[in-house]
């Protein structure tokens, strides 16, 4: 049977990984696409405004930037919980695979 509040602790986990991941840089190949540049991996769940200025090398890497200087558009509850999902049954998955390789070992 499984615990609740484990299952509790690998959904905070899945959150904090998400909103984490929303912190890696995204590629943008023009100045179209900085115009809404996405954030969060491996699905993203919001863009992000960075098409202000006319910048001369192209693609370029946009880190998440403040919102007051940069609008957020396009966001995403929903794929935001799935994003969360698919950290939390990374992380179980990846424990379970740690305690497997232990137990044979042994």
């Amino acid at each position: 049977m499984v615990k609740p509040m484990l299952i509790f602790k690998y959904a905070i986990a899945g959150v904090v990984l998400s909103l984490l991941s929303s912190c890696l840089p995204s590629k943008v190949n023009s100045q179209e696409e900085a115009a809404s540049t996405p954030h969060g991996f491996p699905i993203s769940y919001f863009t992000q405004n960075n098409g202000m200025y006319d910048l001369p090398s192209w693609p370029r890497r946009y880190r998440l930037h403040l919102p007051q200087e940069y609008p957020i558009s396009n966001g995403s509850f929903t794929r935001f919980a799935l994003n969360s999902v698919i950290w939390a049954f990374f992380i179980v998955g990846i424990r379970y695979s740690i305690v497997l390789v232990s137990s044979a070992k042994s």
